[in-house]
């Protein structure tokens, strides 16, 4: 264990002075308080929080193996930080104060101390270290204990007799230092054992050469010590487990889970993995990288000794983050890019020769990767988290007897351990168990679901959506891709219940789930029913199908309508009247063509499938569906995302017109809208802004409800307008009490047939507007 030799003994030897050390490790001690996270960002922070309320494994609080360290070391500093979640962050803080030092009196041994010196720098200033540490994760803690361990290891074989020492007296304070060095290992296991499997080898290693040295009893303390502390925290876990076959079991499901998120998780491509997160920028992790493997491989050549220790920490940790975590959650990796660090700051002393000009060169890098660790630190620690903030959000008026919460299974940690700390007293469900058959609530519901991976447009024009969000560049590159934008909405939109699968993601595309043969679907509303809105694909492989939307009690049917395969939209609109709603207004979804579904790993998804409908749904007042315009007009802007509130059958896809900015859409033979009554209107005329797809005037046949309301001639190209005065019984049906559908009917015109090119569809007429005066 004594230090190898240096290829160049000058530069390797000399060291930086007390004072440069004493600046840059103090400066990175102050800097840890600047990132005290002001409230969680992840699942497993409110789980570790929830955990000092209620330590059981069984409701994963927290999830095996259970890390009792880190929970002793909440209990510890609660009644101190007064709240569970600070109680955390700052453990984790003053963690990350010691880790640092702990880094340099490790690496100094191995690369140098202007290496380590520069190496530590680095690391401080990395977003993903700098947060991280501030956050009740883990990751830091462990780390800390790990590195001061080694620390205190490699201070052993250095260590000499002061003149006048005796034997004794030596052997005492190594055996203290070997003693700290295994209980400090043992505490590392028990805050995140995941993390030994990443240290065991260098603990074996530094353990055998102590034995070669002659020191069998110093490297007894250190393992006896390690095995003794580990037992202590091992023997209470099996005592919270009830029995070792207990503990078995659930870490087989907690395997198991792992397993299944790894499986069905979106890893993304090289850049959302931690090897390039964690240094924020590509250009960034390839010279970090570079210099990494640059100084490992002249330790391998010139410092065999010193790259084995190196390599016994790097390559299982390495494999571990690989293979056994998800790649795209950097923070796991937060030990690992701080051992990097290091080694590449040793890497550009090999390159540039000089101590002070390697240092210069890393601070400068520190200095401008710095900016950006400080803007994420202090976002962090003085902003609340979309989650935090939602959360807060409902807690402020949410109650047990009014509001039910259906929320994202994600946010269950969140909303339980608010619970349990007596800050939310509104009760709920999780999505899963919502579409498994919800079997009590309140009348009024309220939605929250995470919206990150939504396109905004679905539902920045929905203003009933109250928006959380971290748009923040480093944020979204410290994140998991979740939680980043999260909604409540209250009254909640339409909600799939019973019959539907879970949310499935596929990259690029907003979230969706399938409907089975009878799906249950749940419109909130407060006073009147409101409408809803849908947006659905019937796959081709389907073929078409008949939807239909039936009322469970009655068996009244609302809706039916023939869906080919392809994006459709599906407006539910029932009987109108006023004043409140005993509950939500509950429909069913069926149709008569099935699809078989295979299974979905880890998810429930129905064995049959009608439909796949957006996550995203909308609904609001039925008198909203049409654009008031003034006292006396209504309209529907046929072409615009909004259109679907029209209730539009029988029309193709939404078009643009040149670059005019004009929408529009092409109806079929066949097509209508869905009239909404409005409360003391009685309409007079109807209009529609529309051209014919030909050169030839087109006679459309309008009808209201099974009224033959008269006809309408619309010009060819360029839009025109066309105005019907509406019959005497097609006013009576459309003033009435109920919706009604307004059709078009029209012959068609196939381009491809008049060698037009090669559009082989059988138009109608564009429609533009349409307009009810």
């Amino acid at each position: 264990m004594d230090r190898p030799p240096s290829p160049h003994p000058k530069e390797f030897a000399k060291e930086p002075p007390l004072h440069l050390i004493a600046l840059v490790l103090g400066s990175i001690a102050a800097s840890r308080f600047l990132a005290i996270a002001h409230s969680g960002s992840e699942i497993d922070e409110p789980v570790f929080a929830g955990a000092l309320t209620l330590f059981d494994m069984y409701q994963v609080s927290p999830q095996a193996p259970g890390y009792p360290v880190f929970i002793w070391l909440g209990q510890l500093l609660r009644p101190l930080a007064g709240d569970a979640y600070a109680a955390f962050t700052i453990g984790a803080t003053f963690s990350s104060v010691v880790a640092f030092p702990a880094l340099f009196l490790w690496f100094r041994n191995l690369v140098g101390g202007f290496s380590a010196l520069s190496g530590v720098l680095l690391a401080a200033v990395l977003p993903v270290v700098w947060v991280n540490g501030g956050r009740a994760y883990t990751d830091t803690p462990a780390a800390a204990s790990f590195f001061l361990a080694l620390g205190l290891l490699f201070l052993i074989p250095e260590t000499r007799p002061d003149p006048g020492e005796s034997a004794e007296e030596r052997s005492s304070r190594d055996s203290w230092l070997a003693l700290s060095a295994g209980l400090l290992a043992a505490a590392g296991a028990g805050v995140r054992p995941h993390l030994a499997l990443a240290f065991a080898g260098v603990f074996c290693l530094l353990a055998w050469r102590l034995v070669r040295r002659g020191r069998p009893a110093i490297a007894a303390t250190f393992v006896l010590s390690g095995l003794v502390g580990t037992g202590v925290w091992f023997s209470w876990l099996l005592a919270h487990a009830s029995s070792w076959a207990s503990f078995k079991r659930l870490l087989a499901e907690r395997s198991d889970f792992r397993s299944t998120a790894l499986a069905t998780g979106t890893l993304g491509s090289l850049p959302d993995w931690f090897v390039v997160r964690d240094f924020l920028f590509p250009w960034a992790a390839i010279l970090i990288w570079s210099l990494a493997l640059l100084g490992l491989g002249h330790l391998v050549w010139r410092r065999r000794p010193a790259a084995l220790d190196v390599a016994l920490f790097l390559l299982p940790a390495f494999y571990s983050f690989w293979f056994w975590h998800s790649r795209a959650m950097i923070r796991y990796s937060v030990p690992l890019a701080m051992v990097v660090c290091v080694v590449a700051a040793y890497g550009a002393l090999v390159l540039l020769r000089k101590p002070w000009l390697m240092f210069a060169s890393m601070a400068g890098l520190s200095l401008f990767l710095g900016r950006w660790g400080l803007v994420a630190a202090r976002h962090s620690a003085t902003v609340p988290t979309p989650p935090a903030a939602a959360v807060s959000a409902l807690s402020v008026y949410a109650h047990p007897g009014r509001e039910t919460i259906i929320a994202d299974d994600v946010f269950q940690a969140f909303l339980r351990t608010e619970r349990w700390e007596g800050r939310l007293g509104a009760w709920g469900y999780l999505d899963t168990e919502w579409v498994a058959g919800a079997k009590q609530f309140n009348k009024r519901l309220v939605r929250m679901t995470d919206l990150t991976l939504e396109p905004p447009s679905a539902y920045q024009d929905d203003l009933a959506w109250r928006i959380f969000a971290d748009s923040t560049w480093v944020a979204r590159n410290l994140g998991n891709k979740r939680m980043l934008v999260v909604g409540v909405r209250d009254p909640a939109p339409p909600v799939f219940g019973p019959g539907f699968g879970v949310r499935e993601i596929e990259s690029g595309k907003p979230t969706f789930r399938w409907s089975g043969p009878r799906a249950h679907l749940f419109v909130p509303g407060l006073a009147g029913p409101p409408a809803a809105l849908l947006h659905g694909f019937r796959p081709a492989e389907g073929g078409p199908a008949t939807l239909t939307v039936t009322e469970p009690l009655s068996g009244r049917v609302v809706v039916s309508e023939r869906i080919e395969p392809g994006d459709f939209e599906l407006l539910i609109s029932d009987r109108l009247y006023h004043g409140p709603l005993p509950g939500p207004a509950e429909f069913v979804i069926s149709c008569d063509a099935v699809i078989k579904l295979p299974e979905m790993l880890g998810a429930v998804r129905p064995r049959e499938g009608c439909f796949v409908f957006r996550e995203i749904t909308w609904s609001g007042p039925a008198e909203s569906l049409w654009d008031r315009m003034g006292d006396s007009e209504f309209r529907i802007d046929i072409g615009t995302p909004q259109d679907g509130r029209g209730g539009l059958t029988g029309f193709f896809g939404r078009e643009e017109i040149g670059d005019t900015g004009v929408n529009k859409r092409w109806s079929r033979a066949e097509a209508s809208v869905l009239w909404i009554p409005r409360t003391a209107f009685v309409p007079a005329r109807l209009s529609v802004r529309a051209h014919a797809p030909s050169s030839s005037p087109v006679v459309v046949k309008v009808k209201v409800g099974e009224i033959e309301a008269g006809s309408l001639e619309v010009k060819p190209a360029p839009i025109s307008e066309s105005t019907l005065e509406l019959p005497p019984a097609a006013v009576a049906a459309m003033a009435g009490a109920h919706p009604v559908r307004i059709s078009f009917s029209s012959p068609v015109f196939v381009p491809a047939k008049a060698g037009l090119g090669d559009d082989a569809r059988e138009l109608g007429i564009a429609f533009d507007q349409i307009r009810v005066r």
